[in-house]
């Protein structure tokens, strides 16, 4: 389906990402294994995020992680309700995620980043 070269832009442009998102992280991140949560903010079907989901899963394939995607409801698509559907989320999950990478919520971005990071938990902002 995608070319070999294809693949490996996807996985390298993934690792500049995170590399440059979390530069204190980078040697700490160990994401062969993991799992990492992916928050996307629409329904699916919409085009865009679901490149950008196609994308993802594929790097996951190619660095050996488990990506967990999850379509936040619309009732909580705003930046009252986005920190509380996050850790809700994390909450239900078998095991902490390595990563979460989620959308900015304007208004809700250090509520969010602080939540997050009280579980020790890296964040990306797309």
């Amino acid at each position: 389906m995608f070319s070999n070269i294809k693949l490996r832009s996807i996985a390298i442009f993934f690792i500049l990402a995170l590399g440059a998102t979390f530069p204190s992280y980078s040697e700490e991140l160990q994401l062969k294994g993991s799992q990492v949560l992916m928050l996307v903010n629409a329904d699916p079907g919409f085009p865009f995020w679901e490149s950008t989901i196609d994308y993802a899963k594929f790097t996951a394939e190619a660095l050996n992680f488990e990506l967990e995607v999850v379509y936040v409801p619309i009732e909580f698509r705003d930046r009252f309700n986005i920190v509380e559907f996050a850790i809700s989320t994390i909450d239900q999950l078998d095991s902490k995620p390595a990563l979460v990478i989620s959308a900015f919520w304007m208004g809700a971005e250090r509520l969010l980043l602080e939540a997050i990071e009280e579980n020790h938990i890296p964040v990306s902002f797309l």
